[in-house]
């Protein structure tokens, strides 16, 4: 697992933003004193979701190394230093709850970043929010937490870092009409049957239906299956033109390899989350029709710009080896250790949490996903590549979160 890291800072003058100017002063400059503010990192570096998890910790990991290289976050005349406590929730939701009570009670932990997978953030979620922490997640599952309502009162602390399914489903949506047209073409979709299949899947049938797609009751597999061939064989017999293949790249690298060995789809195929270069080498370049791969939330393959391409050389430098299929999730974890960051300042405490709280909500961040805010329900707004790949040939257009 690549998750050891030694990174040097990139994007200078974001850093600098948190600081009291550009190249802002030491923690010896006369007037500050110095700090340590100890936040949790539940990070899936094994099981079910480690293709998740193990980019998350890495862009955890690599804005803390960013900010602390530049001096760390003034705050209130002091200057801090981000240091991360990091455990394994082994995709075990009992794991994670146990770690994460196990921070606060004994590391006095009051900020949490992760876990990904919403088979343990949700259940970690509860943990949190009763101790009063503040916990920054993309598990697209915490959206069933949080209202308008509940963010006032039982989820004051809890913010999911992903765009809600609205957006990114809405997203994929859009990107099949750009690509097969708006039409009532059928699609069949396959799903990991697990609470979050369920409910990604139901969210994604519901903005094909709303674009005009015909799309029939979802086809779920078990977990743990490497074998995709039987239940592929009864999505052909019902003759579908697309085939949507929901939610873990390494799974869906599997399945749609064997999809098109037997030819499922007429029309093509799309494959959440999952690289493109992973899809490529999985499939060959062969392959006559499109296939359609919504990133999370931007790919390392073909990167939209500057600050997206120099991110992912930043996180291959400091973890050698080939990156995770869902590499990008690294990146609504950097991005949310700076909005914090960002947060600290303006509160102007990092001890009052609701204080933080509160600027957290109000703030809005510009960074490598574009213009980054949250919502009245603590959901974040930002954008996401979508890839098309054909023939080999591979091409992404970035999606902004609507305004």
């Amino acid at each position: 697992m690549r998750l050891e890291q030694t990174t040097k800072g990139v994007g200078t003058c974001l850093v600098a933003l948190l600081l009291a100017a550009c190249g802002g002063g030491s923690a010896s400059s006369a007037g500050t004193t110095s700090g340590t503010i100890n936040v949790g990192g539940l990070f899936e570096q094994t099981g079910s979701a480690q293709a998740f998890g193990v980019p998350a910790a890495e862009g955890t990991q690599l804005a803390i190394k960013e900010i602390n290289a530049a001096g760390g976050v003034l705050v209130g005349g002091t200057r801090y230093k981000i240091n991360m406590n990091t455990q394994d929730t082994q995709t075990d939701a009992n794991v994670g709850v146990s770690k994460a009570a196990g921070m606060i009670r004994d590391n006095g932990i009051q900020y949490m970043f992760g876990p990904i997978s919403g088979l343990v953030s949700g259940p970690v979620a509860q943990v949190t929010q009763q101790n009063g922490i503040i916990q920054l997640s993309p598990a697209s599952i915490l959206q069933n937490s949080l209202t308008p309502a509940t963010v006032t009162t039982t989820a004051k602390g809890l913010f999911m870092t992903q765009a809600s399914d609205l957006v990114r489903e809405g997203v994929n949506a859009q990107a099949f009409s750009d690509v097969w047209g708006s039409g009532s073409l059928k699609v069949a979709l396959l799903a990991r049957n697990d609470a979050n299949g369920q409910f990604i899947s139901g969210q994604e049938a519901q903005a094909l239906k709303n674009k005009g797609y015909d799309v029939a009751p979802t086809y779920f597999y078990p977990p743990g299956t490497t074998d995709y061939r039987s239940l592929l064989a009864r999505i052909k017999d019902t003759n579908p033109d697309i085939l949507d293949i929901w939610y873990v790249p390494t799974d869906a690298l599997v399945a749609v390899t064997q999809a098109i060995q037997l030819g499922v789809a007429k029309k093509g195929y799309s494959v959440a989350l999952t690289a493109t270069s992973d899809i490529v080498k999985a499939v060959g370049t062969n392959v006559s029709v499109p296939i359609l791969a919504e990133q999370s939330p931007i790919t390392p393959d073909i990167p939209s710009t500057p600050a997206i391409k120099k991110f992912f050389a930043d996180l291959q430098k400091d973890n050698p080896g080939p990156f995770s299929p869902a590499e990008g999730a690294a990146a609504w974890f950097y991005t949310s250790v700076y909005m914090l960051a960002a947060a600290w300042k303006a509160a102007g405490t990092v001890t009052d949490i609701g204080k933080v709280e509160a600027a957290l909500a109000k703030g809005t961040y510009s960074g490598i996903l574009g213009e980054e805010k949250f919502d009245n329900r603590h959901i974040a707004q930002h954008g996401y590549d979508v890839c098309t790949i054909q023939g080999g040939k591979q091409s992404c257009k970035f999606y902004p979160a609507p305004k």
